[in-house]
């Protein structure tokens, strides 16, 4: 099926966050396909910054996590982008989304999935409306939906 939207975009908010570097995904062209090669990245990812602190990979065991239907997604906006993403420590993965964006309807389950299996490693997952928060959003070049930048 042929659609006039762009396939998503992915970045890594990593050890610079004022350089995300761009994803490429393997395995195929939708966000259920790219999921576990994501998760694979982050990984990896989040393996490697500890390498570079000088620590060592261990699991935080939250038992703070005890609302279960309470999503483990961040969502950001203008007034704590910085927080959320910029100043975060850990590995952070951002999601420009569209509400009517079909490709970001079929993403969010996978986004809380993605969260969920990640819960205890070093990694926020974090969503922004791009339709919302335009200044974050050109700030990265952010022209189709979703766009993912790690």
């Amino acid at each position: 099926s042929s659609s006039s939207s762009s396939p998503p975009s992915y970045y890594l908010f990593s050890h610079d966050k004022t350089k995300p570097r761009k994803y490429d995904p393997t395995g195929g062209s939708s966000p259920e396909q790219n999921i576990n090669g994501l998760i694979q990245t982050l990984m990896d990812e989040t393996i490697s910054l500890f390498q570079a602190r000088g620590g060592s990979s261990h699991h935080h065991s939250s038992s703070s996590s005890g609302g279960g239907g309470a999503s483990r997604i961040v969502q950001a906006t203008t007034a704590n982008y910085e927080e959320v993403v910029l100043n975060n420590p850990n590995v952070v993965l951002v999601a420009f989304t569209a509400p009517w964006c079909g490709y970001c309807k079929k993403l969010m389950p996978e986004w809380e999935e993605a969260a969920k299996r990640l819960e205890g490693e070093d990694v926020t997952l974090v969503n922004i409306d791009a339709t919302e928060e335009t200044e974050i959003a050109s700030r990265y070049g952010v022209q189709g939906y979703p766009t993912i930048k790690y």
